[in-house]
């Protein structure tokens, strides 16, 4: 087994095109940190997404946080280094993005994909999912939502919990007319409900 060669770290804040909404903060950006993991001739890749109105981890942050831990790990064997990980006091976003890349590098030496190491199950197919935010409704919602149904779609991820309730039932209830059984619509509320909330909703 060969041990980590080499870390890269380097920090990104890409603008969005159109802004993200959710229910805690509007999106004009996107903050990450990347890593490169290098095991023998395999490069692996991870990425650290904080979000200061999620998690209270910032981008500086997360960062010297990633330095830390690559001190750490920095010529261990990958199992090794991932029981450091999981031991640490750093935030999670950066345990998990540095966790990403080790696997990826030491699945590569082996030959397989990441899902054949932790126990594939067999599938051979993954369902597309499409995403209809919170600023989208009436005729907008419905000519978005239809495109999706003709492209085949399975999952729909639904943004709720931005607007008023009944605005957000009335969006579901569109969605459930378009899509029929056949698409699974998936409500991200994002900490928006509470548990009496969703209750109601489902209600």
């Amino acid at each position: 087994m060969m041990g980590i060669d080499q870390i890269t770290l380097y920090k990104a804040k890409a603008p969005r095109k159109f802004p993200f909404r959710t229910s805690k903060a509007v999106q004009h950006s996107v903050d990450g940190v990347f890593v490169e993991v290098m095991i023998g001739d395999a490069t692996g890749t991870g990425e650290v997404a904080p979000r200061p109105h999620i998690n209270g981890e910032t981008l500086d942050g997360a960062y010297e946080q990633m330095q830390l831990i690559a001190k750490l790990i920095m010529g261990k064997y990958p199992e090794q280094a991932v029981d450091i990980l999981h031991t640490s006091e750093t935030g999670p976003s950066a345990r998990l993005g540095m966790e990403m890349a080790i696997y990826d590098a030491f699945t590569q030496n082996g030959g397989r994909a990441i899902c054949d190491y932790f126990g594939n199950s067999g599938r051979s197919s993954v369902s597309y999912c499409g995403f209809m935010s919170s600023d989208e409704s009436n005729e907008k919602l419905v000519k978005k939502a239809t495109t999706f149904k003709d492209k085949g779609y399975e999952i729909v991820r639904a943004k709720v919990g931005e607007l008023p309730f009944e605005d957000d039932l009335k969006r579901v209830t569109q969605l459930r007319a378009i899509f029929g059984a056949e698409v699974k619509i998936w409500l991200d509320v994002n900490q928006a409900w509470s548990t009496d909330d969703a209750a109601d909703f489902a209600a």
